[in-house]
């Protein structure tokens, strides 16, 4: 054989091992991808079951909680009806003569009761401002008193020299 030929098929060879060694990787890219794409479609497929659980066990939940419903409005209903149809026991009217009564009291006392709340609260407010007025008078006194003391002394230190 030839030896540029013998190069030649040195060469090829050499170049098909190469070759092989991205062709082996992207088979394996490949497979590992493959792999990816069946456990999202497992976990999509998973996680499309849960919702269907979920909304069927809400839809259950709303059936139960509509015939519930349903079921407490009949009886209000039904409690209305009785207390409309049935006429006052002696407690209730005993009952409502005494709101009456309490309310009649209420209505005759609560002027007083105000005027005499409006009478302590302008007496409080009187309180203060006399109090108020004292503290004034006393800070211009200690104040007065301040200025002459310090007059004073420097009066005293002027009448030394």
């Amino acid at each position: 054989m030839h030896p540029d030929l013998e190069a030649h098929l040195v060469e090829l060879k050499t170049r098909q091992r190469n070759m092989q060694a991205p062709v082996a990787r992207r088979i394996a890219l490949e497979k590992k991808q493959q792999m990816r794409d069946a456990t999202m479609a497992e976990c999509s497929a998973a996680y499309t079951d849960m919702l269907k659980r979920k909304q069927r066990q809400i839809q259950q939940h709303l059936v139960i909680a509509k015939k519930r419903n349903h079921e407490f409005l009949e009886s209000l209903r039904e409690y209305q009806r009785s207390v409309a149809e049935s006429r006052p026991t002696p407690a209730a009217i005993g009952l409502e003569k005494a709101k009456l009564a309490f309310v009649d009291t209420v209505a005759e006392v609560y002027p007083a009761w105000q005027e005499e709340l409006q009478r302590l609260k302008m007496q409080r407010l009187r309180q203060l401002e006399q109090e108020k007025h004292e503290i004034e008078y006393r800070r211009l006194v200690a104040q007065q008193v301040h200025y002459h003391l310090s007059h004073c002394a420097w009066l005293h230190v002027l009448a030394v020299y």
